[in-house]
């Protein structure tokens, strides 16, 4: 005999009746759960996916004209102003943007904020002491050459910072970081948002099957005058 098999032998007949309804909550609880994650991988998916074809069609925009610059259609230095130019104009889901950093940590074209083209960015630090362009370069510089970071930064006209996730992929012939990033905060508050809702739901359901399963057993256990 299996010590399952003992286990549930020794149990009183109300144990045993109440052995579904206790697997049922924690079926309940286990889909749940397992749906929120899975909703809150797919969210995170999408948006790496998003930032991944931004960065890739400016990485196009760049390697094209490099290409023509090496094969004598239009000097390297025309060549690079129109790229920075063109990649500066580019936008995505609304007010997304994409930068470019030096993989020496020198800002070469911000959109949003020029006054930062041309600094050394090396020792900056994000709100939460994350050496942003540190990460930055490391990842440039990685095997892969490119990759996922996170960092913390204030919404547009807020104080408080908000988690960033960042897509970094670089430009080798130019020494050229690809920086594209999407706020990422609204995705946890989203999440916590779901934990509510299905604690609310699975008590309001597991409170209909108790008083269901409550009237089945005490119906069984008068039926039956008791314990066997």
């Amino acid at each position: 005999m299996s010590k399952g098999e003992f286990v549930v032998n020794n149990m009183s007949l109300k144990q045993k009746l109440w052995l579904p309804l206790i697997f049922s909550w924690i079926a309940l609880f286990a889909l749940s759960l397992w749906n929120i994650y899975e909703t809150r991988n797919l969210q995170i998916a999408d948006r790496q996916h998003a930032l991944i074809d931004i960065t890739e069609m400016s990485y196009s925009i760049v390697a094209g004209l490099h290409k023509q610059s090496t094969e004598g259609k239009i000097s390297a230095d025309d060549a690079r102003k129109e790229a920075i130019a063109r990649v500066a104009d580019q936008r995505y889901t609304g007010s997304g943007y994409i930068t470019l950093v030096g993989a020496d940590s020198v800002v070469t074209m911000h959109p949003m904020s020029p006054k930062l083209n041309g600094k050394n960015m090396l020792d900056f630090k994000d709100a939460k002491g994350n050496e942003l362009y540190k990460m930055i370069a490391a990842t440039g510089s990685s095997a892969a050459g490119e990759g996922f970071l996170e960092y913390w930064w204030p919404r547009p006209n807020e104080d408080k910072p908000s988690s960033k996730m960042g897509f970094v992929k670089r430009f080798k012939p130019w020494n050229l970081d690809f920086v594209a990033s999407v706020y990422q905060d609204d995705i946890q508050a989203d999440f916590y948002r779901s934990l509510i809702k299905a604690g609310v739901v699975l008590l309001i359901l597991g409170a209909i099957m108790s008083a269901i399963a409550t009237l089945v057993v005490r119906n069984i256990y008068r039926s039956i005058g008791g314990e066997p």
